[in-house]
């Protein structure tokens, strides 16, 4: 478990590690940032964050477990800067991807699993480079636009397929943007 404090200089607070234990599900939670979920060489958790957060991340039971906290009301009250990047090898089979911010924008890129939910409060959720052909898709926007495939397809609440695999992505205040491959 790496559980980590900024002190005070706001973009003190910083993590770029490798993961080595197996996990077959991610789970990311942020009160205030940017959460990236992307494909790529080797399973790693970055970090940059500020003085009033805190930051910590483990594999447990078979999930790489991500959480940023606010640790007091005072200093930072934006995502600008604050960035948690969860970094995915593909031969990795994920059967759960859930990733949420509260403050800060949340977008996946090229990695999958048999159940995904992506959310943001106030920000924009993107997911992009997976394939969406059989799966299920539930995407909403209280307070914005859904594009699918590049097309704006409505306000509101998109539900399209049957499959097992799904796909959830929401966003309370923000766009929601998903394009397949």
């Amino acid at each position: 478990v790496f559980w980590g404090r900024a002190e005070t200089d706001p973009h003190v607070g910083s993590v770029d590690a490798t993961i080595a234990e197996d996990f077959s599900s991610v789970d990311v939670r942020a009160a205030c940032g940017d959460v990236v979920l992307k494909s790529g060489v080797s399973a790693q958790v970055r970090y940059t964050g500020a003085a009033n957060t805190s930051f910590e991340y483990e594999v447990r039971d078979g999930a790489l477990h991500v959480t940023q906290e606010m640790t007091s009301n005072t200093g930072t009250q934006s995502s600008n800067g604050i960035t948690i990047i969860v970094v995915v090898p593909p031969e990795v089979e994920l059967a759960a991807i859930d990733a949420s911010s509260e403050l800060g924008n949340v977008d996946l890129q090229g990695v999958e699993a048999a159940r995904t939910d992506v959310s943001s409060q106030m920000g924009d959720v993107s997911v992009s480079g997976i394939g969406l052909s059989n799966a299920t898709l539930e995407l909403s926007a209280d307070m914005g636009d859904i594009t699918l495939d590049g097309s704006v397809v409505s306000s509101g609440t998109v539900v399209r397929g049957t499959s097992e695999k799904a796909l959830k992505a929401s966003a309370e205040m923000g766009d929601v943007t998903v394009t397949a491959l």
